[in-house]
């Protein structure tokens, strides 16, 4: 068995088994099978927790504006929405990304140097 925890709209946050995880799972963390766990995996950001059941999901199409705000890094699957609060929040707390930002944003063809550069700050280069 293993359990999940969710995020309000019902997507997948952290997923935990007692195998691993022993009796450090979180108190709001909800029993999954391990199909369930399957399907999330599988449909990535296209599954969502509703009622205690899995729903298909399809994520709203982006029209061009919305793509001028975004910065994709299709190998790590990151997105970051620069209209997002939490994005000024997260680049501000590093400074080097901070500065390196404004290059990226004005030459969007950076945008795999920003990520290299940003995950080397936060440490999960060495992960």
């Amino acid at each position: 068995m293993k359990f999940a925890v969710f995020n309000a709209g019902g997507f997948p946050v952290a997923f935990y088994s007692e195998e691993i995880h022993g009796e450090n799972i979180p108190a709001d963390a909800v029993a999954i099978t391990d199909e369930q766990w399957n399907e999330f995996v599988r449909n990535h950001g296209r599954r969502r927790w509703v009622d205690g059941q899995i729903e298909p999901y399809e994520p709203p199409a982006l029209d061009e504006t919305d793509l001028s705000n975004v910065l994709f890094h299709p190998r790590a699957g990151i997105w970051l929405d620069r209209t997002d609060p939490k994005f000024n929040e997260l680049v501000e707390g590093v400074p080097a990304v901070s500065a390196f930002l404004r290059d990226v944003l004005a030459d969007p063809r950076k945008v795999n140097e920003f990520f290299e550069l940003f995950r080397s700050e936060l440490g999960a280069g060495n992960a």
